[in-house]
């Protein structure tokens, strides 16, 4: 996964969708997202998803339609 300039606008959208899907997701996640992009392997999808997956879930049976949301949304974003 490479930056681009919509990447942390499209991180915002999958914040976003996470909520709508009954996951926690807060501002204050997000804040701590934007800046950790800056740390991330953007080439390293696995480290992608990990980073982002750390940050955004914070309840282990969640972790589930955090994965399935993840395949969709940055498949269609890639």
């Amino acid at each position: 996964m490479t930056a681009s300039g919509n990447l942390l606008r499209n991180c915002v959208l999958f914040g976003r969708l996470l909520r709508a899907l009954g996951v926690a997701v807060t501002p204050a996640q997000m804040a701590d997202l934007a800046t950790s992009l800056h740390y991330i392997d953007l080439d390293n999808r696995q480290d992608f998803k990990s980073s982002l997956a750390v940050l955004l879930v914070k309840r282990r049976e969640q972790y589930a339609l955090f994965e399935a949301a993840f395949e969709l949304f940055w498949q269609a974003h890639n």
